[in-house]
């Protein structure tokens, strides 16, 4: 089969790009389609670093007045900066002769609806479950979570593709949709040799014979940092092992600290800040025990692979988030409670043997199944699936 190259607008209701997991996988994708010969047109916030990229143009919606930054997860801010970019997103539509639209997040229901007046194809991108989201993030609205799954499905139908992250979030949809038109499209560890830079050595100042525990990701609630300093304070003080706390803004940080300083353990915990992506890779390598303390969730968070490619051990929660992905022979899996996970660290503190046998085999399956080549074989045989159903596009 032959095929031309598309016009693709991908909408992404995000700062773009900043460096947190829904806009680092978006600019994968954007330049995932770009090599693959497509042109595409990136819809974002008027928020965020600007880049540049061959085939890629990156427009924005206008800037929404007195509305500030817009954090992590569903806001009142990110729906006002949304009210300003569904009205540039239609008028794109109008404008430009696009092939297909590509709907990130929460643009799915305007794309949905352009598509049912125009039969205009789209894709969703699938990073979550958005009724979940909202009644989990506003519990106001928990009493309307069954009305918003049916609008979400209704949406979801019209899609020509759907890409969703991970199995699990694939399945609670696939009643809603012919398996054929189903592509799921996990992330990929971004740890790799484009990104990385070194890192400044965060052991300076620690115990160099101590074992190096670190966190690296947004510092949300969702993220269960207040659980991991819960369990730290449960270790015994002699015990080895520093802790390093890497993200989020300096308001939460500030609340953190305070917060361990309460437990008594900021002698052994040390929040670092937020560090740039491209040093992902020699941050990581520095770690003895890489920690992802989340609360629940199904979609596997991007960071999963790139604590895999480290070869450094992990301890998780035991939920579907991680263990779509990890397994007992891949990573320390625990209860989602102070005890359980002070007790996987102990475990893996005092045992460097059993730290090295997981980290290796974490890192064996994320070179075999998520490295950004297989990111980019999954997405092209999803597109190639999808143009063959676009008329005129069939060779």
């Amino acid at each position: 089969m032959t095929t031309r190259s598309l016009r693709i607008l991908v909408v992404a209701p995000q700062p773009f790009m900043a460096e947190r997991g829904t806009p680092i996988a978006v600019r994968c994708l954007v330049e995932a389609l770009c090599d693959m010969g497509h042109r595409v047109d990136l819809l974002a916030y008027p928020l965020g670093e600007d880049v540049s990229y061959p085939g890629l143009r990156l427009l924005r919606s206008p800037r929404p007045p007195f509305v500030g930054e817009v954090g992590v997860g569903i806001s009142f801010s990110k729906l006002v900066y949304d009210a300003w970019l569904v009205p540039k997103m239609l008028w794109l539509l109008r404008r430009e002769q696009y092939d297909v639209v590509h709907a990130v997040e929460e643009s799915l229901f305007p794309a949905a609806l352009w598509s049912a007046l125009t039969g205009q194809p789209f894709v969703y991108d699938m990073d979550s479950c958005l009724s979940e989201g909202v009644t989990t993030q506003w519990r106001a609205f928990a009493p309307l979570q069954s009305l918003f799954r049916w609008l979400e499905r209704m949406a979801i139908r019209k899609a020509s593709l759907v890409l969703p992250v991970c199995s699990d979030l694939a399945d609670i949809f696939r009643q809603d949709l012919c398996s054929e038109n189903i592509f799921v499209l996990p992330d990929f560890s971004v740890s790799t040799e484009a990104y990385d830079e070194p890192s400044e050595d965060l052991r300076a100042g620690l115990a160099r014979n101590e074992p190096l525990c670190l966190y690296v990701g947004n510092l949300g609630p969702y993220q269960g940092i207040e659980l991991l300093l819960e369990a730290i304070a449960l270790l015994d003080p002699a015990l080895p092992g520093q802790f390093v706390i890497i993200g989020g803004p300096d308001s939460a940080v500030q609340r953190l600290k305070d917060l361990a300083e309460s437990h008594g353990i900021s002698g052994r915990v040390h929040f670092k800040g937020p560090r740039p992506l491209r040093s992902l890779g020699g941050i990581l390598a520095q770690a003895d025990i890489l920690i992802s303390p989340r609360l629940g969730g199904v979609n596997t968070p991007m960071k999963i692979y790139a604590y895999m490619h480290s070869a450094a051990a992990i301890v998780a929660t035991d939920i579907r988030s991680h263990t779509q992905v990890l397994d007992e022979t891949m990573a320390e899996l625990v209860a989602v409670t102070p005890q359980g996970l002070a007790d996987g660290l102990l475990r893996l503190l005092i045992d460097p043997q059993r730290r090295q046998s997981l980290g290796a085999a974490a890192r064996q399956l994320v070179l075999r199944e998520y490295t950004p080549e297989a990111f980019r074989q999954r997405l092209s045989q999803a597109y190639r699936n999808l143009i063959s159903k676009i008329p005129g596009e069939a060779g």
